[in-house]
This record gives C-alpha cells, structure tokens and sequence, in this order.
C-alpha cells in the first residue's frame, strides 16, 4: 500500500475528533504517531533514506485526505512531510540520524530567524521561531538562521529536548496545529545536522528533489485550504436539505439562489483543484524529462497553490454566509471551517505577494525569484 492508502483510516477516524483537537490546540498523540506509521511525515525523506520518496501529486493527496478529516490535522502533515525535505539536503551522517527512526516526526520552521555562529564543528544557534506547527509532536525542530558575519542562511535541526517551546499559539484558526514559539538558547549543533535550503542544492537525484521547495510547500498549504473548503461544501449540503430559514416555506436545498450558489462554488473549487493537479503532474514530467523545472512552471505552480488556497477560501466564506445565523455557533462546523481557512490564507506561500512574483515571471518582467 501507498501513503494514501495508509493513511485513509486513520483520517477516517478524525471528524470526531475535531472539537477535541482544537480544544487541546495539538492532535492526540496516537493520531500522530499512527501517522508516522503509515509514512505521513517520511513523504518527501529519500528512498536511499528509508523515506517514502513520494511524487509531488501523491503529497497534494495525502495532506488534503488528512485535512478533510481534521484540518489542523492535515496541517501537521503537511509541515511534518516537508520537514522532511531537509534529509535531501543533509550530510548523510545527519540525514541518518535524524530519520533513523521510521515513526520520527520532524518539524521546521524555514524562516532565518535565528542566529548562527561557528563554532569549532558545528555552530553556536540561538533564535526564537513562531509557527512552529506540529512541534509537540516532533522529536526533532528545524530553524532557520543567519550565520554571524555572512550573508549566508543556514538551517539547523535541533532535537527536541534542545529547545523550549512558548505557549503563544492562541489564535483564530487552525487552532489544533501547536504551531507555539520555539525557542534556543545557545545551542551547539554539530556541522551534520545543518543544511543549505536556499542556495544549496539537494544530495539526492530523484524527480521529487527537482521541485522547488517553496513550491512544494505552497501546494501542501493549498491541500488544506481545498480539503476544508470541501468539508463545508459538504456540511452545507446535509444542512441545506433539514433547514427551512425563517420567513421561507422551502428548505434551503429547494431555493434557486442557494442551488446556483452551491453550483458555481463546487465548480470553481472543482476548476481550482485540477489546475493544482494539472500543473503538478505537468512538472513532473518536466522534472523526468530535463532534470530540472523551469522559472515558467515554477512561476504556474506557485499560481495554482496560491489561487486554490484563495478559491477554497472564497468558497468557504460563501457557504458560511448560506448557512444562516446558526453557523455563528461554537457548535456549527462552519465557523470552524470559515476560521481555519482564513488562518491558511495568511501563510506567506500563498500570500497576494506569490500572485505578484509568478505574474511577474509570466510577464517577463525582471524580480527576484529567490523565493520562487
């Protein structure tokens, strides 16, 4: 069986579980680590590795498979699973010692918020990362920082006894992630367990290492957002047939502007979807091909992620608002699912600012495309 197959039961058994999970701001332990049996946070961990080694499409799957179970869930995949990247780009030893457990989670934080110095083999590392999604559960964290006297970003893995996390995460949405502030204190970490994300290259040939890390990372994020827009879309569906608005003698399921509003959402989302998949399997096949991608489709993929992420947004808020006064409540699904992909709309992968750097290279204006 493949990740997808693996996972299937453990999501099936997540909707009950999504008051729980939100209420404890983290996923239970046995959800997580049945997760990591099935592979979930070994997608993007190299075969020669004991990873899954997955192809891009299969990532998009996974993740979004897990959020219609639980979002924040799904969440901790997808950060787990591109965590997991960084065995790509590690020194075989490090590589080997962080993943030489099959059920470790990982987690990272990519941003260079902290601070490196030489240090003899290794580097003195201190900083303070927020987001740290899934952190309770890793037993090893990622940061990124800047090296001392260099322009240089490096990325350190830090195991988790090495760090203290920061009970900030009291947020909107997507309150089950644990994304808490993780923080380290000059912290030696051995030259092994660091690796070059920007400006290095990966240590592994496979297809998977040809995509962009950004862009991977952009279509997890999108994998999310489109799994909750789903979710509401299908919640709507069950209310729509039981409730009759006051002031109405039809239910909602026999009023026109409802029926053309849940139409038009579930195409859109539908259109939004398969742009992801098409552009994804179209890279692949580039990446097979060449061996490499092309600012060109790196510039699509990043669209894709970005406007499925704004697309299942829409929809969702669409569906909220179709509800009625009681989707207000605690108790409806659809505040829920209206607050979590609002707080995934705001990850800097799909931010307005990804639509302004892949339209620029569409357009074939001159910008950085470091990010890209």
């Amino acid at each position: 069986m493949n990740v997808l197959e693996r996972t299937r039961p453990i999501a099936s058994t997540l909707p009950p579980l999504a008051v729980q999970i939100e209420r404890d701001r983290t996923p239970p332990a046995d959800v997580m680590a049945g997760l990591a049996r099935a592979g979930a946070f070994r997608m993007l961990v190299p075969a020669a590795l004991g990873g899954e080694e997955v192809l891009p499409i299969e990532l998009v799957e996974v993740v979004e498979q897990v959020a219609r179970g639980d979002a924040s869930t799904g969440w901790c995949v997808m950060v787990g699973a591109t965590a997991g990247l960084m065995a790509a780009y590690m020194e075989e030893d490090g590589a080997r010692e962080v993943f030489a457990d099959p059920d470790t989670i990982t987690c990272g934080v990519f941003a260079p918020l902290g601070r490196a110095e030489a240090h003899g083999d290794g580097y003195r590392v201190s900083g303070r990362w927020p987001f740290a999604s899934a952190s309770h559960h890793a037993r090893f964290r990622m940061g990124g920082a800047v090296v001392e006297g260099k322009r240089d970003i490096l990325h350190v893995v830090l195991r988790a006894e090495e760090t203290t996390l920061l009970d900030t995460w009291h947020t909107s949405g997507l309150r089950g992630t644990g994304s808490d502030d993780m923080v380290a204190e000059g912290v030696l970490v051995p030259r092994s367990r660091t690796l070059r994300l920007v400006g290095g290259s990966p240590r592994h040939e496979g297809v998977l290492y040809k995509f962009p890390m950004y862009g991977l990372l952009a279509l997890g994020v999108s994998a999310v957002a489109t799994a909750i827009a789903q979710q509401a879309l299908a919640a709507f569906s069950a209310l729509a047939t039981a409730k009759t608005p006051a002031f109405s003698r039809k239910p909602l399921a026999h009023q026109d502007a409802v029926a053309v509003d849940v139409a038009a959402c579930e195409a859109s989302l539908g259109a939004a979807r398969a742009y992801v998949r098409e552009v994804t399997l179209e890279a692949t096949r580039r990446a097979e091909l060449d061996g490499a991608l092309s600012l060109a489709l790196r510039a699509r993929l990043r669209a894709a992620a970005t406007h499925a992420t704004r697309t299942a947004a829409d929809t969702t808020s669409r569906v909220y608002e179709a509800a009625g006064g009681s989707a207000i409540y605690d108790t409806s699904p659809f505040q829920r699912h209206l607050r979590d992909v609002l707080v995934a709309t705001q990850h800097a992968m799909v931010s307005r600012s990804s639509l302004t750097l892949a339209g620029r290279v569409m357009l074939g204006v001159d910008t950085d495309t470091s990010m890209l």
